[in-house]
């Protein structure tokens, strides 16, 4: 098995990329879908005609995260799960075909990863919605915690996914991440970290 922190990382810390398709590249946004292990899109029709494609993370470059992805629309039975997923992410004002992509292979810095070394499905995944609820109790707490904790302001900060490696925030101005110190493989020290995490940086000065 590769070293698999860098690609990873690149992984988890961004939400989109640039699909390479056999006949046109398109600026996708992305979200990863831990229950099933995929990622889910609204891409143009047009990129569909492609049974696969690379997604370039976060943008084709000689230092990205290169992804072969198998492309397929999505079933009736899979479309709200898509279209909630996504939305949280990226909000509903997308035009295009919805997309599951399931990665395949990839490389990055020259290095050849098999699906295996890029794990999209989590541990955290089935108690997610119950980590969501406790960073979003108190949203004014929340945005005083990430913005202290990023350094930076941030407008309607909202929690959308939390994962063994940290949390995803989404806010007016875009996608921000918070990483975990150290990675929380079970729901109860995932709930601890954002316990601290709150404590120490939402506290009113």
């Amino acid at each position: 098995m590769a070293d698999v922190e860098q690609p990873v990382s690149l992984l988890w810390n961004h939400r989109r990329g640039e699909l390479l398709c056999p006949e046109a590249a398109f600026r996708i946004f992305y979200a990863i879908e831990p229950k099933r292990g995929t990622l889910v899109s609204v891409v143009p029709h047009a990129a569909l005609d492609a049974d696969e494609a690379t997604l370039c993370i976060p943008a084709d470059g000689d230092a990205s995260l290169q992804l072969l992805v198998e492309l397929r629309g999505v079933t009736e039975e899979e479309a709200g799960a898509a279209a909630d997923r996504f939305a949280a992410y990226h909000g509903a004002n997308h035009k295009g075909s919805w997309c599951i992509m399931r990665v395949v292979g990839g490389k990055v810095s020259g290095i050849v990863l098999e699906p295996e070394d890029l794990p999209l499905a989590h541990s955290l995944a089935p108690t997610e919605s119950a980590l969501l609820r406790q960073l979003n109790a108190d949203r004014a707490l929340l945005a005083r915690a990430v913005n202290s904790r990023l350094g930076i302001t941030l407008h309607d900060a909202i929690a959308v996914g939390v994962d063994p490696r940290g949390i995803d925030i989404r806010a007016a101005e875009g996608i921000n991440r918070i990483t975990f110190v150290r990675f929380a493989e079970d729901t109860h020290v995932a709930s601890q970290r954002i316990g601290e995490l709150l404590a120490r940086h939402g506290a009113l000065n």
